[in-house]
């Protein structure tokens, strides 16, 4: 799969059932940040954005409506998928977390198989959606018909993982790595320089470009 199975962060204030949807996940493919507590995982968002929130609802400190709400305040955040964790007796709650935008739930005590079933639905129509937009710049086969930015942008709106190839046919293209669409290292170009100063020439490339979906292990070098 081109763009990877996705990453999953997860809230949940029980160790025990963190640890079990961790599992699973994982079991499936799926890259996993868990937090027992969402005021951490609010402040982890500074790391990047997840694929998808899973989240318990009755939490101390926090819980999950509240941190749905501070996620939606701000709009490098509000877009995220975001689920609910509600045990069976959680009517009013759920009524609740309607009421206020949520888009669904999940119910305790978790069932494996619809578990994932339920997440993986969401995860391929997100998959569906950035390879769709990735296709779109493809077409355009050239720095000539799409600027670095428009490309940049949309290596970061995907959650884009590999290497990003400019000016490939030249004799000294400029190589930029990229982790979940974040540009963590560069080296090439006219300059044959390395990190900020390589990728600072990325806007005066020219030629045929390539996108490289590969596991990314470099340090970043910015």
């Amino acid at each position: 799969m081109l763009l990877g199975k996705g990453q999953i962060m997860v809230i949940d204030d029980s160790k025990p059932v963190l640890e079990v949807v961790t599992a699973m996940l994982e079991g499936a493919g799926y890259e996993v940040r868990q937090f027992l507590r969402a005021r951490d995982a609010l402040m982890d968002l500074i790391n990047g954005n997840p694929d998808l929130i899973i989240c318990d609802i009755l939490m101390p400190e926090m819980d999950g409506f509240e941190f749905r709400r501070a996620l939606v305040e701000d709009q490098r955040t509000s877009h995220i998928p975001f689920l609910l964790l509600t045990g069976k007796d959680d009517l009013m709650l759920m009524i609740e977390g309607l009421s206020a935008g949520i888009q669904d739930y999940i119910m305790k005590p978790i069932q494996p198989k619809e578990f994932l079933t339920h997440v993986g639905r969401i995860m391929d129509n997100i998959y569906e959606a950035r390879f769709k937009l990735l296709d779109r710049v493809l077409i355009e086969g050239t720095l000539d018909n799409i600027e670095f930015e428009k490309i940049e942008k949309v290596l970061d709106a995907i959650k884009f993982t590999g290497k990003l190839v400019l000016g490939s046919e030249t004799r000294e293209p400029l190589n930029i790595a990229y982790k979940r669409g974040r540009a963590i290292a560069a080296e090439g170009g006219p300059m044959a320089a390395k990190g900020h100063e390589a990728y600072k020439t990325a806007p005066t490339m020219s030629g045929e470009f390539e996108i490289i979906a590969e596991p990314v292990d470099k340090k970043p070098e910015f």
